[in-house]
């Protein structure tokens, strides 16, 4: 098939005879040209050519048989060097259409060699390349639709576009479990949706992957730096695989402090911040990317607090909110908001009525409800063209239900009286969300929309565990949005 494919090339192309000479059953080509054939496995064989080649109008008719999936909408964009191989391709097959499916996707079955039937699927690389990226052959092109984000979103899109309302995204705690976010976030750019979030609230984990979002990293960048978490690129950084190399890692890191000096461990703002730094130097020099700011609300817990606070910049709070909204700079927010005790150290803060020492948020709230309708309504008569409240949350639904492990040491141990125990925590917490969220929905100046994350696995501190996270969360919540879509489809 590939020399099949590479001959019919060649027909159109004779210019190229002279650098060609044929060795066996592969093409190859001299120094001058970038032409070069190999047979690799889960593949067909590869052929790199010039640019040049393929003039410019041409390529651009043959980006119109090239069909994205919704669902690869959320996976990496197809480098410029696989789209050569592409073209190739559909220059010899007029009458064949590519659907791009996805990178690295979990398949029943497709095809380790291209093969020109209906609805068939392959994968492929650049030459050497160590990625696989998914397509699907489509011959009859009245069969398929091209489907756009736009299309399939356009009430949710909606919802999001208010005059009227303060639009607030709210992003639960849970871990690790936030590296599924992303892809929320990916759908919300791929509607232009950023624009109308007026504030973004964030708590724990949530407050990481918001408060990178809120301060103009896009999505996709998002991931990679979830990524770096997984290869363990971040030295200092204490969790470190699964929960017992942890473990080893943080007695490693306490060697020598002080039982005073226990309070917390490692300092999480400069690893966090570092990645941030690197990202957003890359994106803006590199890529020539630059989003604007979201206003950004951390929710921290203290010791014996007395009420819920969050923490912000300075120029976003009102004087009808300073008791209850404190200022911190950007990433001291999201520190404290994300701070497990004994592990993370706090971030301490001198205020004008005293010191506080600000730790993990999840501690008040799972996810960050009642500060945002309180700064509302407290705001409320300040600001008479919003009047209403909308709020998008996402519940990352950390609960020992889904660890197995838990759930096998409790089990094989006949100790499943405790493990029943242990669930009644779970239920609590439930109880909390579903409380809120109904006191919430009974006021008729609010209007909540929101997603659950499931992914039948805890997840919570493993940072093995995040490929999963983020291929399941993708997978669950395009499913999600796509249910929240036909529900306000059938509101309207």
């Amino acid at each position: 098939m590939a020399r099949n494919l590479m001959e019919g090339f060649l027909n159109q192309n004779r210019d190229i005879d002279p650098f060609l000479f044929n060795k066996g059953d592969v093409y190859q080509f001299s120094e001058n040209t970038y032409h070069e054939i190999k047979k690799r496995p889960n593949s067909f064989k590869k052929a790199f050519f010039k640019e040049a080649f393929l003039q410019n109008e041409r390529k651009e008719d043959l980006k119109k048989n090239i069909y994205y999936s919704l669902k690869s909408y959320l996976h990496d964009p197809i480098p410029s060097n696989t789209l050569q191989e592409l073209y190739l391709f559909l220059d010899t097959n007029k009458k064949v259409q590519l659907e791009y499916l996805g990178r690295d996707i979990k398949l029943n079955s497709y095809s380790k060699e291209l093969k020109k039937i209906d609805n068939h699927i392959f994968c492929f690389d650049i030459l050497k390349g160590s990625r696989n990226y998914f397509w699907k052959i489509h011959l009859d092109e009245d069969r398929f639709k091209k489907i756009k984000f736009e299309d399939s979103f356009s009430h949710l899109k909606n919802w999001f576009k208010d005059e009227n309302a303060t639009v607030i995204l709210s992003l639960g705690g849970g871990g690790l479990r936030a590296h599924a976010i992303p892809t929320v976030l990916k759908i919300f750019d791929f509607l232009d949706i950023r624009k109308n979030i007026d504030e973004l609230w964030g708590c724990s984990g949530g407050s990481i992957i918001g408060g990178y979002y809120a301060y103009g990293i896009p999505p996709l960048f998002i991931e990679k730096i979830c990524f770096d978490f997984y290869n363990e690129r971040h030295e200092d950084f204490v969790i470190k695989g699964n929960m017992f190399d942890s473990f080893k890692t943080f007695t490693k890191q306490i060697k020598g402090k002080k039982l005073n000096e226990f309070i917390g461990i490692v300092e999480l703002q400069k690893t966090l911040q570092l990645a941030f730094e690197n990202e957003k130097e890359r994106i803006e020099k590199k890529e020539n990317i630059k989003l604007n700011h979201i206003p950004f609300f951390a929710l921290v817990s203290t010791p014996f607090q007395k009420e819920m606070m969050a923490l912000t910049e300075g120029k976003w709070i009102s004087p009808e909110c300073q008791k209850f909204l404190k200022e911190a700079e950007p990433f001291e927010s999201i520190c404290a908001s994300s701070s497990i005790p004994l592990i993370m150290k706090p971030i301490v803060k001198n205020c004008s009525e005293g010191k506080y020492t600000f730790f993990d948020g999840a501690l008040s709230e799972e996810i960050p409800l009642v500060l945002p309708f309180k700064k509302f309504m407290a705001e409320k008569k300040n600001k008479p063209n919003k009047k209403k409240l909308k709020i998008f949350y996402i519940n990352l639904n950390s609960r020992l239900r889904e660890s197995k492990a838990i759930s096998h040491f409790f089990t094989k141990r006949n100790l499943t009286f405790i493990y029943k125990k242990l669930l009644l925590v779970d239920k609590s917490l439930d109880n909390k969300i579903e409380r809120t969220l109904e006191d919430l929905k009974s006021n008729p100046d609010v209007d909540i929309l929101g997603l659950d994350l499931v992914l039948n696995k805890n997840a919570f501190l493993n940072t093995q565990e995040i490929p999963y996270i983020i291929r399941n969360g993708r997978d669950h919540f395009l499913n999600e949005l796509l249910k929240l879509e036909k529900n306000l489809k059938s509101r309207s």
